[in-house]
């Protein structure tokens, strides 16, 4: 208690003689980064773009581009996880874990499994994978001796899959999701099989977290549309808004209330998600010469300021820079009023940092909330908004 009310007196005094970052623009501005960047599959942390091209991985500055990393493999990349001081990779049939706590001198720490599905998660160490349809959880402790100790079988092969917190949302090919409790790695419940009947939807394409509820959206040749659940109540999500569209939602990344969604219709959309029921619609962006696909596999990812967006028909990479979006300028911007840094920003970090909750997790080692997370904040805060 006593190093927190430190803390706080501390935070407080370099508040105060800040006091001029106030204020971002109102206008959201999204402007495109020159890049010919070519991508298989990406993930981002809040200070590096991981880009697995071919065979080969890239670290990047995810502001400057600059590549500050580089490891080849034998075989392609199809998927890349990032957790903390680690990289969870499907390299060919095998999962590959890296030590990435040095981008400069990343090292394999341990492969496992042969045959692996594209789908990866994790909680602390332990790691969840497709295999067939088979949901597997792993005990990663120990890289170099990694095992099963746990697994499910589903009645249909995962497609895509959500996250939050200990409930894992997995959708097939068609209109099935399965609400998995993995509180307990080692007997994975499903606790839920959600048939999505109400409306005839088929070949679900985006699934994500978005602001305390589930984003789902769907297409193929015949019927396209979205839905949004409440999950409240993880094991019994509910319905709270769905509809038949006139383009395909291709891919849907959200980052605390800013949602990107992405189109068949050569448009991103921006929007302010603070309401899930009633989105607010920020600003659009032609994409035209994108040429979204319809597979699920685009990705959107968020980084500091950036939006990555990778565009699965021809492996591009498209990278966008956003200021002024609901008046967020970064993450340090983390209560109401948006867009202006000031004491009510310092004690919600304070109070996210006291619950131990991941907002609070500015800097590495991630997953770990210690004074280099403290000392990153301040640091970010004192920048202002850009």
């Amino acid at each position: 208690m006593k190093f927190n009310t430190y803390l706080f007196v501390l935070i407080t005094l370099i508040v105060f003689s800040h006091s001029h970052l106030a204020h971002a623009d109102d206008a959201c501005l999204l402007t495109p980064v020159p890049s010919e960047l070519l991508a298989n599959v990406i993930d981002t942390d809040e200070q590096y773009l991981y880009r697995g091209h071919e065979s080969s991985l890239y670290i990047q500055d995810a502001l400057t581009l600059e590549v500050v990393g580089l490891i080849e493999f034998g075989f392609h990349i199809s998927r890349i996880h990032v957790a903390g001081d680690r990289a969870y990779l499907i390299v060919g049939i095998q999962l590959v874990v890296l030590d990435i706590s040095d981008p400069t001198a990343m090292s394999v720490l341990g492969e496992f499994g042969t045959f692996l599905g594209p789908l990866i998660e994790t909680i602390g160490t332990q790691v969840l994978i497709s295999r067939g349809g088979f949901v597997q959880v792993l005990d990663a402790a120990d890289p170099s001796a990694i095992s099963v100790i746990g697994e499910i079988e589903l009645p249909s092969e995962p497609f895509i899959w959500e996250l939050v917190g200990t409930t894992l949302y997995v959708m097939d090919r068609i209109e099935i999701m399965y609400v998995i409790d993995v509180s307990d790695p080692v007997h994975p419940v499903n606790r839920q099989k959600f048939i999505l009947d109400r409306i005839e939807y088929r070949w679900p394409v985006a699934l994500e977290e978005m602001n305390g509820t589930l984003a789902i959206g769907f297409a193929d040749s015949d019927n396209i549309g979205y839905m949004i659940l409440d999950i409240s109540r993880p094991f019994v999500p509910t319905v709270i808004q769905q509809d038949i569209l006139d383009v395909a939602i291709v891919k849907i990344g959200s980052r605390e209330q800013l949602a990107v969604v992405y189109t068949s219709n050569d448009l991103v959309y921006f929007a302010d998600v603070s309401d899930p029921e009633n989105p607010v619609v920020l600003h659009t962006l032609d994409s035209s010469e994108w040429r979204p696909t319809r597979h699920g596999d685009d990705q959107i990812r968020f980084s500091n300021n950036r939006v990555f967006i990778r565009q699965t028909r021809e492996d591009a990479l498209y990278v966008l820079s956003i200021s002024g979006c609901m008046g967020w300028c970064n993450r340090v911007d983390q209560a109401t009023p948006a867009g202006v840094l000031n004491f009510d920003d310092v004690k919600s970090f304070l109070d996210n940092y006291t619950n131990q909750s991941s907002v609070a997790d500015f800097a590495a080692p991630f997953g770990r909330l210690d004074f280099f997370d403290i000392s990153a904040f301040l640091s970010q805060f004192q920048g202002g908004c850009p």
